[in-house]
């Protein structure tokens, strides 16, 4: 999934007044958690991508199927802004869920890196 197609898919289900902008950031965070907390700790990991996010047509880490995190992450940060407090717990709670799966799946099928003496993870990038 692009960055332009998760907005598009949040902004389809979620209108909202938030630009495009802002979006974008939050999709920059969010791989950049994704890259550091998931990829990182893999021996496949890939070259550091460069954030924040700039152009529309980047592909985002999180392959599908579990790539519908990234619409429900920004439709939680939506919610998160606007102080729903009921709608926003109920968007984190899918995008969590969408979180784990995808974090289990990257772990069943990636071979964590072992760690050096000094507790550093060893991917080259």
């Amino acid at each position: 999934m692009t960055v332009r197609e998760a907005i598009d898919r949040c902004d389809a289900l979620k209108p909202n007044q938030y630009s495009d902008d802002v979006k974008l950031t939050w999709l920059s965070e969010l791989d950049n958690h994704i890259y550091n907390d998931i990829y990182l700790t893999h021996e496949e990991c890939i070259p550091h991508p460069v954030f924040p996010y700039t152009e529309d047509d980047t592909v985002l880490l999180a392959e599908s199927p579990y790539d519908e995190l990234y619409p429900s992450y920004l439709k939680a940060k939506i919610d998160e802004m606007n102080e729903e407090t009921t709608r926003y717990a109920n968007s984190a709670a899918v995008y969590n869920s969408q979180y784990q799966d995808f974090a289990r799946y990257y772990n069943r099928t990636h071979m964590p890196i072992q760690r050096r003496a000094n507790n550093a993870f060893a991917c080259p990038y």
